[in-house]
């Protein structure tokens, strides 16, 4: 149980990768629209990794097409969320790495690393406070 908590707080924080919505339970990330997600996704993208207006448009695109196919996967139960959100995850990074070049791809997997490593912290302190 504690596995595919933590499994799913990683494709959330994932897919996400918002900053202004990573104090939230995950459970309220999921209760965004996808457009809100695709939104957040951009800005942090835009600033993080200095993306031109031009990249902004493709990048823009990009989020909001792959934030509404996770959101049947969020809505769905946590086992289709694990088998499917990775194949959804990584032929997004495929698409982003086309529009980035390879440091900015770099920094974006960097972000993507750090905030899975954030999120599996919390669920193991939440674990440990909440045994069952």
């Amino acid at each position: 149980m504690r596995r595919q908590w933590v499994s799913r707080m990683m494709v959330v924080a994932a897919v996400c990768m918002a900053a202004p919505v990573w104090s939230q339970d995950p459970a309220q990330i999921a209760q965004l629209t996808p457009s809100v997600r695709a939104a957040l996704q951009t800005e942090v993208m835009v600033r993080k990794l200095s993306l031109s207006p031009e990249q902004r448009t493709q990048v823009e695109a990009i989020n909001l097409k792959y934030a509404n196919q996770m959101q049947p996967l969020l809505e769905g139960s946590k086992w289709t969320l694990m088998r499917q959100a990775k194949t959804v995850d990584e032929a997004k990074d495929g698409e982003l790495r086309a529009v980035l070049n390879p440091q900015q791809f770099d920094g974006y997997l960097a972000a993507k690393d750090e905030i899975r490593d954030k999120m599996k912290q919390k669920a193991l302190a939440n674990a440990a406070a909440n045994p069952s």
